[in-house]
């Protein structure tokens, strides 16, 4: 629409549409008018509260940031009280430890004690039963050779009518019969002192 002046012309009237175009214009005018009116107080409102949820979301922060403190206090505590446990129980567990491997090697220590005293005691009552078992020995051949000796004479004695001259250089003489039963005892006494030796070594 081409614009029209709205003064009046010189010498003239309006025209009838011009009061019709006015009162559009003012009706525009009066509610763009309103619309800003409404539109500053929502601007107004929107402000409030955007600044209501503003504080809202401040008072919240720092509720939560409060919860989240003690929060983390609260961990450290229990954390610390944690450790502090724990090193208590180790500390137990070290001295339970300690305990009982002295326990242990005092144990080992009279174990060995009495086995070395029951194979000492063992050696000894060895010992004393071979060195009798020796002494009874010798006595038994001292007895036997003394009841040989009367035995050997009378057979010196009667071999002469009982025997050729051959058979008299073959049969054994006194003095060999002295030699085998001195051997057979000298080698009964190597093996008991050989016995009594071994265990000697074994103590």
């Amino acid at each position: 629409m081409p614009d029209q002046p709205i003064e009046r012309p010189p010498g003239g009237a309006h025209d009838g549409g011009m009061e019709a175009r006015v009162d559009a214009l003012e009706q525009i005018t009066a509610e763009t008018r309103s619309n800003l009116v409404g539109l500053r107080t929502e601007m107004a409102e929107l402000r409030r509260d955007t600044q209501t949820n503003l504080a809202d979301m401040r008072t919240e922060m720092g509720g939560l940031r409060a919860e989240m403190q003690t929060s983390i206090a609260n961990l450290r505590t229990e954390l610390q009280t944690g450790i502090a446990d724990l090193r208590t129980e180790m500390a137990g567990l070290r001295t339970e430890m300690q305990t009982s491997i002295g326990n242990l090697r005092a144990e080992m220590q009279t174990s060995i004690g009495n086995l070395r005293a029951e194979m000492q005691t063992s050696i000894a009552n060895v010992r004393t039963e071979l060195q009798a078992g020796i002494a009874d020995l010798r006595t038994e051949v001292r007895s036997v050779l003394g009841r040989l000796e009367p035995m050997m004479i009378r057979i010196d004695a009667a071999l002469p009518f009982l025997a050729t001259k051959a058979e008299l250089a073959e049969r054994p003489t006194r003095g060999d019969v002295w030699l085998m039963m001195g051997a057979m005892v000298g080698s009964t006494a190597g093996v008991l002192a050989a016995a009594i030796a071994a265990f000697a070594l074994v103590k």
